[in-house]
């Protein structure tokens, strides 16, 4: 269970290291002192092995390698393309760095398209690299996303819970719709399905940014009953349909989900 810490903090992993192992920090918020992480930021302590972040509200991106992200390319410039990742400075990337593309190949990349891939160097003089390949040269789901289907913009944080291991917003949400998401940790969410399914969808995934755990399946059900003018399936009390019908039913009748950026 993930533990909140403020600034100053000493944070005690509970996994045990290797001889000569160090922890390796994801993105912001942790700094070494005596060799030991402390928080400079408030927010959530997580760990994965010898991988330690903190989980902080922000809508600003902070590039960090090997992060899978969600890009739109703004401008081509000879054989790179610059791309706004959600950080400080636009991330670059070559023509080369897709599966399969030569000199003769070169794949269909415009302004405006959304690229999945990830964060292959960072260096604080140089603009950070982007690739949609692995190691190995593989896409492994990586590459230009479909032209069709919306984007929606969060913070951070909500991202990384919703990559988390069974999410449960995700599982109610591909039980419940026939829609494809891809989610980077810089803040995006891509969703494609049914114009109507979308619409529900990006209401869902907006709203459940601020509902802990323990309400989503009352909430989510409630959200579907109102969208759908439909009896809720999960009884919900009366200040709780009071509150979801005011506060989302608006949302999704006045929310165009078409508008991608």
């Amino acid at each position: 269970m993930s533990e909140f810490v403020l600034p100053g903090d000493r944070l005690i992993p509970t996994a045990a290291l290797k001889q000569n192992e160090k922890y390796k920090i994801c993105a912001r918020g942790i700094i070494m002192r005596d060799e030991e992480p402390h928080a400079s930021l408030p927010g959530f302590f997580h760990e994965n092995k010898e991988k330690i972040w903190i989980n902080t509200f922000s809508q600003k991106y902070f590039p960090q390698t090997a992060d899978k992200v969600i890009g739109i390319v703004t401008q081509k410039i000879g054989d790179f393309w610059k791309v706004d990742i959600s950080g400080i400075e636009k991330a670059e990337i070559d023509f080369m760095s897709f599966e399969n593309a030569t000199k003769r190949n070169r794949p269909d990349v415009r302004i405006g398209d959304l690229l999945y891939g990830n964060i292959k160097v960072i260096n604080k003089h140089l603009s950070p690299v982007m690739s949609c390949v692995n190691d190995l040269g593989k896409a492994r789901g990586q590459g230009l996303i479909p032209r069709a289907g919306t984007i929606i913009s969060v913070s951070c944080s909500y991202t990384r819970r919703l990559l988390q291991p069974n999410c449960k917003i995700l599982i109610f949400i591909e039980k419940s719709f026939a829609i494809e998401t891809t989610i980077g940790v810089n803040g995006r969410v891509w969703i494609n399905g049914s114009y109507d399914d979308i619409k529900i969808v990006r209401s869902i995934i907006q709203r459940f940014e601020k509902v802990i755990d323990a309400d989503i399946e009352k909430v989510f059900y409630e959200m579907i009953a109102v969208a759908r003018g439909e009896v809720p399936s999960i009884p919900a009390d009366t200040e709780m349909k009071q509150e979801v019908k005011a506060e989302i039913k608006d949302e999704i009748e006045d929310d165009d989900p078409m508008n991608t950026i």
